[in-house]
């Protein structure tokens, strides 16, 4: 049987449309294969570059971590002039003309605190404030331990809360109308923001590391100028708004072993002598520096203001009030009891309970 040419030649061409229209499909198929893992690899390197950038923002807070993007973006040459400005003396004023009365000299007192939760919704406290005695004795705590402040500061590097900071000026300035006794509350060493705009004055660990607490929080070190220079500047600025005393909390040395620590000080000197320059720098003056502990081994022999303990048990008061009467210390005037109890044990002594 003879085989027609022009048939043959139709399904050859034919054969060979298909074949061409299959290897273009593989090119573009490859092509978007190729153009599918750029994309892709490109996004993963985004990514990456986003979670390094966003890394130095991340802030640790009561309620978990988060990104605030508010923080400075603080490359090596910010952090040097950060760390400049912050050493520099704010415009502050402290009196030192009219000295306000020796603490033994005063009598205990039943007064109130304000936590930093509280100020996150200080508009809820504007009744208990009117409601106040004239000359009540209130105490506020203005900063929280990540370093973020809870008032209008002029203090430079410094961050607000997260919060209507106008609110809480608001509640300052009700308790000021009421003739309130002003106290400010103020975490010492664990300092998020400071630290990390002034790392040397911060602690380290042996690897070099910032330290960290079981709450994330950095902690200055008690032993440095810089640190000390700056917790004054905070005394000041708060005592020309208006506040009598300053008690600051969280006074200590951690003792972790993670710590790289190497002075001829124990820890408990280093605290001590910390404890000492700031009082003497006061001394004088209109503004009562004060400390506040949970500990019996808080160092007190040259302490003028008062020592503010938290989360004692009645039961353990006559056993504490022992521990401190043996210094220098006056029991009745100097030491104040941070509880809402109501046990009739705590009636000698200075109490402070949550306002609310």
């Amino acid at each position: 049987m003879s085989r027609d040419p022009s048939k043959h030649k139709k399904r050859t061409k034919l054969a060979w449309k298909k074949h061409a229209i299959a290897y273009r499909q593989k090119l573009r198929l490859k092509k978007a294969l190729r153009i599918s893992l750029i994309v892709l690899g490109s996004l993963a390197l985004c990514l990456v570059l986003y979670i390094a950038y966003a890394s130095k923002y991340v802030r640790y807070g009561r309620d978990g971590a988060h990104i605030d993007f508010r923080s400075s973006n603080k490359d090596a040459a910010v952090q040097e002039a950060s760390r400049s400005e912050s050493q520099d003396p704010i415009e502050a004023e402290v009196v030192y003309e009219s000295k306000t009365p020796a603490i033994t000299e005063q009598g205990p007192f039943k007064g109130y605190y304000v936590t930093t939760k509280q100020l996150q919704h200080a508009e809820e406290l504007y009744d208990a404030a009117d409601a106040l005695d004239h000359g009540s004795t209130v105490m506020l705590e203005l900063k929280s331990i990540y370093g973020y402040y809870y008032y209008h500061t002029s203090i430079s590097g410094t961050e607000l809360a997260e919060f209507d900071i106008d609110a809480v000026e608001t509640l300052i300035s009700k308790l000021k109308s009421r003739g309130c006794n002003l106290i400010a509350l103020i975490p010492a060493f664990p300092d998020n923001v400071f630290a990390e705009a002034n790392f040397s004055c911060a602690l380290p660990t042996a690897e070099g590391y910032l330290w960290l607490d079981e709450n994330r929080s950095y902690w200055l070190n008690p032993a440095d100028e810089t640190v000390l220079s700056y917790l004054e500047q905070i005394a000041k600025e708060l005592s020309s708004k208006g506040f009598s005393e300053v008690v600051f909390e969280d006074f200590t040395f951690p003792a972790s072993a993670s710590i790289h620590y190497n002075s001829s000080k124990s820890r408990q000197q280093v605290v001590a002598d910390a404890a000492k320059r700031i009082t003497t720098f006061f001394e004088g003056s209109n503004l009562i520096i004060s400390f506040a502990t949970d500990s019996m081994e808080f160092p007190t022999q040259d302490i003028s203001g008062r020592l503010y303990i938290d989360g004692v048990d009645a039961a353990q008061l006559d056993r504490l009030i022992d521990n401190y009467s043996g210094g220098t210390l006056d029991a009745e005037t100097q030491l104040v009891f941070i509880t809402d109890s109501k046990d009739s044990r705590f009636d000698a002594y200075s109490t402070m309970q949550l306002l609310s």
